[in-house]
């Protein structure tokens, strides 16, 4: 009697600590948004947490079913809805006007998601984004939400302060002109073996018909084509995993129709093979491939779990036993890598050209009394104390192909099936290529520095930026408040507000880049309604010279002047094609001679 007693007083105490705590949170997180002075959306779950991005797939369904059988139609569609939709993966990438919903409801293009156990803060102003995102010290990055990226170490993109800035010195001395030359023309020959598998692929499937080429000219008549390019996502992304395995590491990647051309270091021959080398059940394309593919299944199942699932477990364990081989041969293969790049700098082997972006992060470790350390030029005090661990390589590698594999290959994806979809923009593209390089040219002569500007100003310029605009790599870029409390000038509302510490801050760019307060519609006929023409994809709004507004929701300089001069945002929004549509080989005809 007395222990049942005990145990319903414990449960009671229980139960009364957690209301009471969920209670004062409210209170005190109410209070706080309420004193930045923007709306305030109250959340029973908080957005960020954890728990909930983890489960939300299965339970937000569930919740929606529950709570509008349950309540009226009018206290669900007031109360409910609002912040349903924004517990709601990847809100920000709904139909218009669903994507503007809930700044709609508030009342705000800024609002805070307030919840017992933490605040957030979402806005598609371009004048608080530029604010943010250019106070740096103010409002840094929310390294809390890039654990995901530490997969094998830490890197320049999951590190704030002093460490950013060391990452920085030693990643950035790669990229500059010269190297983004060499990148061009690895573009080129890269484009050149993805186009020419398409051709293949087409003369397998009709009798041979393709186009002849002779010692990599295009040369002959051009013979119809028929089929369909079935592949092009996969096609791209391995594209550019092409172009930065060469560029930045210096291997060697080729396409399934290529061979391995003779003068290929034997060492490096292994990572651009089409089948697994010897000690490996994957190839290292492969494999990284799987990895960015499977990196949630990586990095939310414990290695000890990971590696005992069995494939007989259905579809999943399939899923998961493919995460864990590719997961193993990717870190054998870049550990086998390291440790061939830290044998050439102590021997002082020459490198070949390219950014050699492991060289330079084994070089920081490994050479630091080397003059050709950037580390060394740019700060010599701090050189002597600080250099990056073995995992710190690891880690920056692996982010360095991300950051360069799949924003890359997406918005070329994305740019490539919008202009099949627009058969004039490919003429205008094609004219435009004509007008700069020569009809009759062969693109292995293409000239980076001459015609770069050319470029950019071009038509092709304005495709890419629309791209962009639609269908961003990256659609929020998460920021926080500092440690201490901020202020944020509001120029729409000439208000300060009063930013509490160590908020979230989730600069929505798929919002920004469709907000018709900063981008007006092309055509005058469309200008009202929630979206205007902005859910269309029209490269010639390009042609617009740049509002102040506008320019303000970027914090990067415009990439080019001319009559396209126009900001290039960090990442931008969009109206996703149907997946499983494929492309008219006639439709390519036009892009590639």
């Amino acid at each position: 009697m007395r222990l049942n007693i005990l145990l319903a007083l414990s449960g009671l105490f229980v139960a009364w600590a957690a209301a009471y705590k969920i209670y004062t949170g409210f209170k005190t997180n109410i209070a706080k948004a309420r004193k930045a002075g923007y709306p305030v959306l109250i959340t029973p779950i908080y957005p960020l947490s954890p728990l909930w991005l983890t489960t939300r797939t299965f339970l937000l369904p569930l919740l929606t079913r529950f709570l509008s059988f349950l309540l009226p139609a009018s206290v669900y569609s007031s109360h409910i809805h609002p912040w349903l939709f924004v517990m709601t993966p990847d809100w920000e990438y709904h139909p218009s006007p669903s994507r503007h919903f809930a700044q709609q409801q508030v009342g705000s293009d800024t609002f805070i998601a307030a919840s017992w156990n933490g605040l957030c803060c979402y806005t598609r102003d371009a004048g608080v984004i530029h604010q943010v995102m250019s106070r740096r010290e103010a409002f840094p990055k929310d390294t809390r939400q890039y654990g995901i990226l530490e997969i094998f170490g830490s890197n320049v993109v999951t590190t704030e302060g002093q460490v950013w800035r060391m990452h920085r010195k030693v990643t950035s001395a790669s990229f500059n002109e010269r190297n983004a030359g060499f990148t061009f023309r690895e573009a080129v020959r890269q484009t050149k073996g993805m186009v020419g598998g398409w051709f293949a692929s087409s003369g397998e499937q009709n009798g041979g018909q393709h186009r002849e080429e002779n010692g990599g000219q295009n040369e002959g008549k051009e013979k119809e084509m028929t089929g369909t390019i079935t592949t092009l996502e996969h096609d791209t992304m391995r594209w550019a995993l092409n172009i930065i395995g060469y560029v930045g590491f210096g291997l060697r990647l080729i396409w399934p129709h290529e061979s391995m051309p003779t003068d290929v270091d034997p060492k490096l021959a292994k990572y651009g093979s089409l089948e697994p080398p010897a000690g490996y059940s994957m190839t290292f394309a492969d494999s990284l491939a799987t990895v960015l593919e499977r990196i949630l299944v990586i990095l939310l199942v414990p290695s000890a779990v990971l590696k005992r699932i069995p494939r007989s477990w259905g579809r999943i364990g399939a899923k998961m036993h493919e995460a864990w081989e590719a997961k193993v041969n990717y870190t054998k293969y870049m550990n086998t890598f390291l440790a061939e790049k830290v044998e050439d700098i102590r021997a002082g082997r020459k490198e070949k050209e390219g950014m050699n972006i492991m060289g330079q992060l084994v070089r920081s470790k490994y050479d630091i009394s080397s003059s050709s350390s950037s580390l060394e030029k740019n700060d010599s005090a701090t050189n002597s104390t600080w250099k990056l661990e073995d995992s710190e390589i690891m880690g920056n590698a692996f982010i360095m192909t991300l950051a360069g594999h799949e924003t890359t290959a997406n918005v070329t994806h994305f740019t490539l099936i919008e202009l099949a979809i627009h058969p004039e923009a490919q003429r205008r593209v094609q004219r435009d290529i004509d007008a700069i390089f020569g009809r009759d040219s062969d693109p292995e002569t293409w000239d980076y520095e001459k015609n770069i500007n050319a470029l950019l100003a071009s038509y092709i310029g304005a495709v890419i930026n629309e791209t962009l605009r639609l269908i961003p790599p990256v659609v929020v870029t998460p920021k926080r408040v500092a440690d201490t409390d901020q202020w944020l000038q509001d120029e729409t509302d000439g208000q300060r507000h009063h930013m509490p510490a160590m908020m979230p801050i989730m600069p929505v760019i798929s919002a920004v880049q469709r907000n018709k307060r900063f981008w007006p519609a092309l055509d005058k006929t469309k200008q009202e309604g929630d979206a205007g023409d902005l859910d269309e994809w029209l490269p010639d709004r390009w042609k617009r010279k740049r509002t102040t507004a506008a320019t303000k929701a970027s914090t990067h300089p415009p990439p080019f002047s001319g009559p396209f001069a126009a900001p290039l945002f960090p990442s931008l929004t969009a109206r996703v094609p149907a997946w499983g549509g494929g492309l008219p080989w006639w439709r390519w005809s036009l892009l590639w001679r």
